[in-house]
């Protein structure tokens, strides 16, 4: 289930709606997504009139839908919630070692978590990762012990 929050741009006149957060769950299971009131007031651009306009926690819609509802390129002006355990793409240190495994849709490496360099790893797969989000396609997915792999992150190249 992908649940969306989003805004009603403000510009007179315009009938567009922004998204501005995601998340993914594998069943309908009703939730919500929380944000501190740090994020807010959020500027919010809109691309219909290209006008920007700030909202407050109480101008935030939502709704839920069993298939996306946005493009594969398109991402949350909202960050993930804080509460969430997998590290965030940005979070990621070049030259640190993680387990990871990869995205069942997009083949990219999701870390789960830092580990030392010569840390042991076992992949009798009696511990998985249930309903982990792909930070880079938000592909929801199953991830076992016996499907982790150990990675060195890289810096990005210089353009």
């Amino acid at each position: 289930m992908h649940c969306y929050l989003y805004v009603d741009c403000k510009t007179p006149g315009c009938k567009s709606r922004v998204l501005v957060g995601h998340s993914e769950w594998p069943s309908d299971d009703p939730r919500s997504i929380e944000y501190a009131d740090e994020y807010f007031p959020l500027s919010v651009p809109c691309g219909s009139c290209n006008r920007t306009h700030l909202y407050h926690a109480n101008e935030i819609g939502s709704f839920s839908s069993p298939a996306p509802q946005h493009p594969a390129a398109w991402r949350p002006i909202l960050p993930r919630p804080k509460d969430s355990l997998e590290p965030e793409p940005s979070d990621i240190k070049p030259g640190h070692w993680y387990v990871c495994a990869p995205c069942t849709r997009c083949k990219k490496p999701i870390p789960f978590f830092e580990i030392m360099k010569d840390a042991p790893m076992g992949g009798d797969g009696t511990f998985a990762f249930q309903n982990t989000p792909c930070p880079f396609c938000g592909h929801v997915d199953y991830y076992p012990a016996s499907e982790w792999i150990r990675l060195q992150a890289q810096s990005e190249p210089k353009s």
